[in-house]
């Protein structure tokens, strides 16, 4: 049976703020299936990208990353 894959950083941060993936990529003024990339660690973001997200979360670049 496959084994559970621990919850990407992103994905974390984004249910602590209790958003959607497509909420994310509406703010973030993207297509959802960039962020479901970076949930899945498929892609990873920027890092202008990554102070957007913090700023739109409501964090700092290292709460981000911390979650």
């Amino acid at each position: 049976r496959p084994h559970k894959v621990p919850d990407h950083w992103l994905t974390r941060a984004r249910r602590k703020s209790r958003m959607t993936q497509k909420a994310l990529a509406l703010a973030l003024n993207i297509h959802p299936v960039s962020v479901n990339r970076w949930e899945r660690g498929t892609r990873n973001p920027s890092l202008a990208t990554i102070r957007e997200i913090a700023r739109i979360l409501g964090m700092t670049v290292a709460e981000l990353l911390d979650s």
